[in-house]
Parts: C-alpha cells; structure tokens; sequence
C-alpha cells in the first residue's frame, strides 16, 4: 500500500494551483505538474509568460493534431524546449529534429500497419 508521501509525488495526486507558483517554488519541486495552475487545465489554449519568454500550452486535440501533424513546420522548437521534452519524456517523437522525427514516424506507421494487415489476414 502506498503512504501519503509516495502519493503526492504522483502527477494530478494534488489539487492544482489558483495561479502559478514563484520561480523558486517551481524550481524546488519534486513534481512540476503540481505547480501548474488549474487555468491550465481548463482551458484548451492556455498562454504563459515568465522570465524566459512566452509560451502557449495546447490541450485541445484539434490544436495538438494542428502542431505537431499537420501545420509541424510552422512551429519550430527551440533548444530550451528540445531539452525540455528530452528531459521529461526521453529522446523520442516529441523531442526530435524534423528528419528524425519523420524517419521514426515512418518506421512507426509501417509497424502499424503491417501489424494491421496481420489481424487483417487472421480476419479472413
């Protein structure tokens, strides 16, 4: 059974904030979802702006399929952001260079489908 301690590092186990922490509360974190405000949550398009420069965090299935599929080369990534996502979800779809990314999407999709097409056969 998990005590309260083990809990609470745990994304969405605390409610979130009203508005965003400081900047050192957010760097002394064990867990960087609690310090996101519940705005973030709530809205589909939520704009942020700190020290570092501005952000917009999309949430709306539409607007993340607009991003990252259909409109990719319209919004580049920078290095803060490269290392962001390396950082938080390993070096994969997310945080690779364009040829990269379209190498490993490629190789995704032919997986999919060749798996599709032998569920496909044992149909038949």
């Amino acid at each position: 059974m998990s005590d309260v301690s083990t809990l609470h590092r745990l994304a969405g186990m605390a409610p979130p904030p009203e508005k965003m922490p400081s900047l050192l509360k957010q760097l002394h974190t064990t867990n960087a979802f609690e310090t996101l405000p519940r705005a973030i949550f709530e809205q589909p398009i939520f704009r942020t702006k700190s020290a570092f420069g501005g952000s917009l965090l999309v949430h709306d299935p539409e607007g993340v399929r607009h991003v990252l599929l259909d409109n990719a080369a319209n919004y580049p990534k920078d290095e803060m952001s490269n290392r962001f996502f390396t950082a938080m979800f390993g070096e994969g779809l997310l945080s690779a260079e364009p040829t990269k990314w379209r190498r490993h999407r490629n190789i995704y999709q032919e997986r999919r489908r060749s798996k599709t097409r032998a569920r496909q056969r044992l149909v038949q």
